[in-house]
């Protein structure tokens, strides 16, 4: 081929790659975002507007969830002063609102256990916000605390995925907020793009409901007509940890017999107390979502206890300081606040109280709801009733 041939051929296939035409490059655009318009507008019709919701698996994080709010906004009060108390799994196991309304009938005191399984204090806050929006149901705030000086065990918190629990409850508004409070970049983008876009989360609820939606109606009408009783008359587990002893010269676990090698291997994994310190992670946190739920009350008649869980099934023989910068200190500055005696639960840390690492069985659940119920009462027994 002659070299001024091949030499035009190379030019006008330079300029071809290096000059793309900018009206192609508009048209491609545009139709990209026409087209994740179109996928945000079709995911927001199926999953921003409460339909799908009702239609949960009620087993599911988000399905467990959503029962425990609509109960709650269902539930009719009868006596004047109402108690919210919020939590994961070991307020769940541990508190009876049964138990408590019966310890507060003589005084007009009623209970409702907000509690959900595996919920992280940065879904507290939307149950309370969502339960309560115009701030007038409940005279108290319960908010349980793993102890007051914040301690950073082996997981940081702030970078739980919880998105699953509240994915209902995320607003266009909350969505910059929300994803912002996780620390690692990527978790913050995972959990931008799956807030924008509910159906990523919801997919796999999707998919089960479609292979049998005569079964998902089936559980989901089965939860509506005996969820609240299921949730207000639990009684809690009647399994213990009694002969169970740490040695703490080496650290080490002495089981009872019977316990499960899963038990075990899951209590050796929570039980390294000496790795836990305060660096500032859950401070950052607790500051941050337990003091949007005080901010959500700012200015009204209902005030905030803060408790200490008992939270393990022995007495632990060394402590954290609980210093001035410390999220109860702080927020024991604020009037609306109420900070419970610390040490007020600790007799409970014992193994009969317990069924695993964190959560205690029947018998602890009856001590600590009844003396709870007492405890709020006495301290803020004369708080009125909101209007």
């Amino acid at each position: 081929m002659p070299l001024q041939a091949l030499s035009g051929e190379t030019s006008s296939s330079t300029r071809f790659w290096s000059a793309p035409d900018p009206r192609a490059l508009g048209k491609i655009l545009r139709l990209a975002i026409s087209s994740v318009f179109a996928l945000f507008l079709l995911d927001a019709a199926m999953f921003r507007t409460g339909f799908y919701v009702r239609y949960l698996e009620p087993a599911s994080y988000a399905g467990n969830f959503e029962s425990v709010l609509t109960v709650g906004r269902e539930k009719q009060f009868k006596r004047p002063h109402h108690v919210l108390v919020l939590g994961d799994s070991q307020m769940g196991e541990g508190f009876s609102p049964q138990l408590a309304d019966e310890a507060g009938a003589q005084d007009g005191w009623e209970f409702f256990n907000a509690a959900v399984g595996g919920a992280t204090m940065r879904c507290w806050y939307y149950m309370a916000r969502d339960l309560d929006p115009d701030r007038t149901r409940f005279d108290v705030i319960v908010l349980p605390l793993r102890g007051y000086a914040d301690v950073d065990d082996t997981e940081v918190r702030a970078d739980r995925d919880d998105l699953h629990w509240v994915i209902a409850r995320i607003r266009l508004s909350d969505i910059a907020e929300y994803s912002s409070s996780f620390l690692t970049p990527l978790i913050k983008l995972t959990v931008l793009r799956e807030a924008l876009f509910k159906g990523l989360v919801y997919r796999r609820d999707l998919r089960a409901f479609l292979r049998n939606p005569a079964a998902r109606l089936s559980d989901v009408n089965a939860c509506r007509a005996a969820c609240a009783d299921s949730f207000y008359g639990y009684s809690g587990r009647t399994e213990n940890l009694s002969g169970l002893w740490m040695d703490w010269s080496t650290d080490t676990l002495h089981f009872p017999e019977g316990v499960s090698p899963e038990l075990r291997a899951g209590m050796k994994l929570h039980t390294n107390y000496r790795q836990w310190s305060v660096r500032g992670f859950e401070r950052a946190y607790r500051k941050l979502w337990l003091g949007q739920i005080i901010e959500h009350y700012r200015g009204t008649r209902t005030k905030i206890a803060i408790i200490s869980l008992p939270y393990h099934p022995f007495p632990i023989p060394f402590s954290w300081r609980v210093d001035s910068d410390s999220f109860a200190s702080q927020a024991s500055k604020n009037s609306q606040v109420t900070i419970l005696d610390e040490h007020l639960f600790e007799d409970l840390e014992r193994p009969e109280f317990f069924f695993d690492v964190f959560h205690m069985n029947r018998k602890g659940h009856v001590l600590f709801s009844n003396r709870l119920a007492h405890t709020l009462i006495q301290q803020l027994g004369t708080t009125n009733s909101p209007q």
